[in-house]
């Protein structure tokens, strides 16, 4: 079976503006199955109790770190207590060693102009991490805001995200591991004393950028053991990222065995499939449909399909993946 939800989400307990229960709800209303929590520096989430199943979603309270200068964020999962250390690599070996789940958050963010929209991108080679963040819409986003564009990309704000990023695909194609994508969300405010307006709700967040996992049907859904089912779907790449704004991604399948590539995609589109060196084939797929093709043994692929001029699914299927 597969369960479609959403990684990467702030609240209060960081630079969020809603609370776990509210995001929880939200995330309920958009028919989501998991959401996954990362505040910044803190398990609140997770020490208030929040793992495991509410309101038909399955939450997963992580947490989102950093180095000393605040570059080279990691998004953690599966994990009880922080890392000690704010060195990088240290905090990945430290959440590897606890049994838990580490992914280089947006690696190759471009900042903006404005307060609070500098890049927290890596500063360093993303590596030992179980995955990649390849997609992220509000880092996206904010990439080059002025005062000048500001109103623009409020209004239409969709238009900076119609792909993954392509340097943190190679970078992923670089390092292995698990490929995903997320919103970012904080439900940013905007105003002045009590008057404010929230700009990019929960809701409106989580109908664009979404994960999906490839997990057993009768999966346990207890709090920790629910948790050790998804993380690990993610870990082996059993997993992949769709712009919900193009379409239900469900149905969509992308499997590797024996050195041939099989894929299923729901509905009218183009599948373009490449390796580290580039694009190696580009199919027409007229109605829903599977389809089949050599490709290169014992590397990792990307298969990235396509609908007008966006990405509607991206998936990358790590060298071990089935």
């Amino acid at each position: 079976m597969v369960l479609t939800g959403v990684l990467h989400v702030h609240t209060r307990h960081s630079d969020g503006t809603g609370s776990v229960e509210e995001v929880i709800e939200a995330a309920a209303r958009c028919g989501l199955d998991f959401i996954g929590i990362n505040d910044h520096r803190t398990l609140a989430a997770r020490h208030e109790g929040w793992l495991g199943m509410h309101r038909g979603v399955f939450v997963l309270p992580g947490a989102e770190l950093e180095d000393s200068r605040r570059n080279c964020h990691v998004l953690a999962y599966g994990i009880d207590s922080l890392p000690s250390t704010r060195d990088t690599r240290e905090q990945i070996a430290a959440i590897r060693e606890a049994g838990g789940l580490s992914i280089a958050a947006h690696p190759c963010e471009r900042g903006g102009h404005l307060p609070g929209t500098r890049s927290y991108g890596w500063t360093m080679p993303v590596e030992g991490v179980d995955g990649v963040e390849v997609w992220n819409y509000m880092s996206m986003w904010k990439a080059g805001l002025t005062p000048w564009n500001f109103r623009d990309r409020v209004v239409r704000p969709d238009r900076m995200s119609i792909h993954p990023c392509g340097e943190s695909i190679r970078r992923w194609f670089s390092c292995g591991g698990c490929a995903v994508g997320g919103p970012d969300a904080h439900a940013i405010r905007l105003g002045i004393g009590r008057f404010h307006t929230c700009i990019f709700p929960y809701e409106m967040l989580f109908s664009r950028l979404r994960m999906h996992l490839v997990i057993d049907s009768d999966w346990d859904r207890r709090d920790v053991q629910g948790e050790r089912a998804i993380l690990d779907s993610i870990r082996a790449g059993r997993c992949f990222v769709s712009n919900a704004l193009l379409g239900d991604a469900r149905g969509f399948s992308a499997r590797v065995d024996g050195g041939r590539l099989s894929v299923s995609v729901p509905g009218r589109s183009e599948v373009v499939v490449g390796t580290a060196s580039g694009e190696i084939a580009r199919i027409p797929v007229e109605d829903s449909a599977c389809t089949e093709m050599e490709v290169p043994a014992g590397v990792p692929l990307s298969v990235e399909v396509r609908k007008g001029e966006g990405t509607w699914i991206w998936c990358g299927l790590p060298c071990s993946s089935r």
